[in-house]
């Protein structure tokens, strides 16, 4: 069982991250559980997360390939994969929902969909 802390990195660095499985197999060991936790944060730095300050959402990972690309996922200073939108969510049905606070750029976002899918560049 993870403490709270360790849940939270393993969540923003990915739980199917190899190097982040080993830490989570090595915090089962009471004997390991301090070093292998400084060496999750000691990652979650070298990817440009500060575990002292962690962002409220992580890097997506595993994505499926983007029909319609809009930009690549950013945390910090971390640069991650494509994000965008796929024929397959899109057949999925539901709808798409964009949510921020005033100024974030929904409305930006919007008009970029609008061209992706009309086949312009932007």
């Amino acid at each position: 069982m993870l403490d709270r802390e360790s849940y939270v990195l393993v969540q923003l660095l990915g739980p199917e991250d190899p190097q982040v499985q080993a830490l989570v197999w090595a915090m089962r060991d009471p004997k390991m559980r301090d070093s292998a936790l400084t060496m999750l944060r000691g990652l979650a730095r070298e990817r440009g997360i500060d575990p002292d300050d962690p962002p409220v959402f992580g890097m997506p990972n595993g994505l499926s390939p983007s029909d319609y690309p809009l930009g690549r996922a950013k945390c910090g200073d971390m640069v991650g994969e494509e994000v965008g939108l796929s024929r397959e969510d899109i057949q999925a049905g539901g709808g798409i929902g964009i949510f921020g606070t005033s100024g974030l750029g929904k409305t930006t976002l919007v008009k970029i969909l609008i061209l992706k899918f009309l086949g312009k560049s932007i």
